[in-house]
């Protein structure tokens, strides 16, 4: 391989390093915009009724967790130009000049644990008693509470 053809690889696994790492930041930062607005309309909207603001706060939190979830996806491809990037440097003896930060990885994993945790409180706090939000709610936990006693009367496998 020739050392154009060396130098252009490299040339474009930076670029696509920073297109996957803009793209990465962009989506958690729509995630943000969809997660406040669906805030203010389960608490704020009150046209809405309880079972439909339920429903609304599960789908947003689906939402939200989706495209979190393709944030992710952007990051773990960002980490494999910069890998790429790493080796070659390694090996011609050549720096890169732009910025590269391992800990955005680290953050963008709390970030994303802490807006799952705040989905789900927020689905727990308003919703946690929410007989009428799913057809048959008393049905269901009888359901629950029963495949629970069953589970427990079975024999014990592991200690």
């Amino acid at each position: 391989m020739s050392e154009k053809t060396k130098e252009e690889i490299y040339r474009q696994d930076c670029e696509n390093y920073r297109y996957q790492d803009r793209s990465k930041w962009s989506r958690f930062q729509t995630a943000s915009v969809v997660q406040g607005a669906v805030v203010y309309a389960v608490f704020e909207i009150n046209r809405f009724s309880l079972p439909e603001r339920f429903w609304i706060a599960v789908g947003w939190a689906l939402f939200v967790l989706t495209i979190c979830g393709l944030a992710w996806k952007d990051g773990i491809d960002a980490g494999i130009y910069l890998d790429r990037m790493i080796v070659v440097e390694r090996q011609e003896d050549v720096q890169w000049q732009g910025g590269r930060f391992k800990i955005g990885k680290l953050l963008l994993s709390v970030q994303i644990a802490i807006v799952f945790a705040f989905n789900l409180w927020i689905i727990m706090k308003l919703f946690g008693d929410c007989h009428g939000c799913i057809p048959n709610w008393d049905t269901l936990t009888l359901s629950i509470e029963r495949l629970s006693a069953k589970a427990n009367s079975l024999p014990k496998i592991f200690g």
